[in-house]
């Protein structure tokens, strides 16, 4: 495997560095010392060091791999606002989580790192790819990158394209997120782990097909838009949910050393919990990403659920004042819908995850794993809370707290019925 040398940092802080960091700090400082101690997987000092070492080499890696001919370093994709310190931090804050109560029992400390680090490649390299492909990408450039972005993520031996002086800037970011992402496989090659390395690999052929379904329909304008069960059906594949599970079975399938039928039942029973999970995180995202996402003409489910209850018409989306679109569908209630359909989907996974139980019963820490699942959903809901302020939408965020058949029992009919296209 090939790594990144550590690399001393002593370039100052810069503005926008700290961006939106607060919350996550004091979130995940009170909720770990609150819940967190009650888990084996997760408690507090030797979770939180596992956090802060894999930050330091992620940065490294950051500041290390990216300082090429080829690539935007990472300083400059900060300036530029291609990416924010805040994307990669929270993706190794929730790999860590994550990854926890899967693989304490089977790999040292060590290995977790290298699956956090793993995990955090694929969050950060998909954001950097989507933010070049929303704003600055025409649908067949993007199509392009994601091409190379799959081989990146697939293939140990892949190398970035070289890239002319006078080749556009932006495929300097694209080739930062290709790095980013040919991380990932040069870590996993050193997993003995042929089942979740094939499952691996063809979830990243899903995580393509749904970005190149989501850049497809980019324009409300130009073409038919998706449906929002068309949507639910394909673009939502574009969560890296999947993948992410995949990395920790890769370390979970290499620590135990074999898997037997049921083990293998069982873990697919998991990957179906955690594909319903991410999608939902995809939808919650929507909820919270409006401006964002009208702005720049993107797919977002909060709006399809408005088309289909008649709440607003295509000419009604004012790419220039998208707060007057977002005031429409909290009038109506469509972002609080939006919420329930995703927690539809949060809770369908929750209840795979608790069938898979049967098949891997002493494996893998269940409870830090819904705990972890809690926590999720509660920091999906963050910036909905931060915008909207009023009570229905702190009732909402507090119920990550309560039982999940809570959260259930508070769906209405009306998205109850989206159910079947799950």
């Amino acid at each position: 495997m090939e790594m990144a040398a550590p690399v001393q940092r002593i370039a100052p802080r810069r503005k926008g560095e700290k961006e939106g960091l607060n919350l996550l700090h004091k979130l995940a400082g009170t909720t770990w010392a609150l819940f967190g101690h009650t888990y084996p997987s997760l408690k507090v000092n030797e979770s939180l060091n596992l956090f802060k070492t894999s930050l330091v080499l992620y940065e490294d890696h950051l500041l290390h791999d990216l300082d090429s001919s080829s690539c935007i370093p990472y300083r400059a994709l900060l300036k530029e606002a291609h990416l924010k310190k805040k994307h990669w931090v929270y993706a190794s804050y929730m790999a860590t989580l994550s990854s926890l109560p899967l693989l304490f029992k089977v790999q040292d400390r060590d290995i977790l790192n290298e699956a956090v680090l793993a995990k955090t490649g694929i969050g950060t390299s998909t954001k950097l790819l989507d933010n070049l492909n929303d704003s600055i990408q025409t649908a067949e450039e993007a199509a392009v990158s994601l091409n190379c972005y799959q081989k990146a993520l697939t293939d140990p031996s892949y190398e970035v394209p070289r890239l002319s002086s006078d080749a556009p800037k932006v495929l300097y970011a694209v080739n930062s997120a290709l790095v980013m992402g040919r991380w990932v496989p040069r870590i996993l090659i050193r997993c003995d782990a042929p089942y979740a390395q094939h499952e691996y690999v063809a979830d990243v052929k899903k995580l393509i097909q749904g970005q190149l379904d989501s850049v497809t329909h980019r324009s409300y304008g130009s073409q038919r838009i998706p449906t929002i069960e068309e949507y639910l059906a394909s673009i939502s594949e574009k969560s890296i949910g999947d993948t992410w599970l995949d990395v920790d079975l890769c370390f979970l399938e290499d620590g135990i050393g074999h898997l037997d039928q049921k083990m293998i039942r069982g873990l697919n029973i998991l990957r179906e919990g955690y594909r319903s999970i991410f999608k939902a995180s995809l939808i919650y995202d929507d909820a919270q990403d409006l401006q964002v996402d009208i702005s720049e003409n993107a797919v977002n489910s909060s709006i399809l659920l408005a088309l289909k209850a008649g709440v607003i018409d295509l000419d009604e989306i004012d790419q220039n004042h998208p707060e007057k679109t977002i005031r429409k569908l909290d009038k109506y209630g469509v972002t609080t819908d939006a919420i329930y359909l995703a927690d539809l989907l949060f809770i369908k996974g929750v209840r795979r995850i608790e069938d898979a139980k049967l098949y891997l019963p002493d494996i893998i820490d269940w409870k830090a794993l819904m705990f972890s699942f809690r926590f999720v959903r509660l920091f999906n809901l963050r910036k909905i809370l931060l915008r909207r302020r009023d009570s229905e939408t702190l009732g909402l965020f507090l119920t990550s707290l309560r039982s999940f058949d809570k959260i259930y029992d508070q769906i209405p009919e009306r998205i109850l019925a989206l159910e079947r296209y799950l």
